[in-house]
């Protein structure tokens, strides 16, 4: 089906190119000078005329910025969630430090205890847990 309008021209092509369009072709159900123009208007579209891709790489770029602030809020929520668990962590270890010093001075426990209540007395407690604030 031509066109009035329509230019013909003669075009050399490598044997592999050609190989190459005439499979995608069949693939795609058009004739190789069908396909040909496909892949030109899609090539073409693609590049724009400069504008176009300036565009998307602006594009490209404040999304980038947006991942990378929420990639940093995430950096900073789970720094926060590892500060808490440390607190946590010394608080569960003063109060193992408490129940075996309380252990240890009542003398009716058995043995069992005893040796439990002790490695629980020796537990080492930072006095001044760290606490890390979110930075917004």
């Amino acid at each position: 089906m031509t066109n009035n309008d329509d230019v013909r021209i003669t075009l050399r092509l490598p044997v592999e190119l050609r190989k190459q369009l005439k499979a995608a072709s069949e693939v795609s159900g058009r004739s190789m000078n069908g396909e040909i123009i496909a892949l030109l208007q899609m090539t073409l579209e693609r590049s724009g005329n400069g504008s176009r891709n300036e565009t998307s790489l602006k594009d490209r770029i404040v999304e980038a910025a947006e991942d990378r602030e929420d990639f940093v809020n995430e950096l900073l929520d789970t720094g926060l969630w590892i500060s808490v668990l440390s607190d946590t962590n010394q608080t569960i270890k003063l109060l193992a430090r408490t129940i075996g010093h309380i252990f240890l001075s009542d003398g009716d426990g058995s043995e069992v205890l005893k040796i439990i209540a002790s490695g629980l007395s020796q537990l080492s407690v930072d006095d001044q847990p760290s606490r890390r604030k979110q930075k917004k």
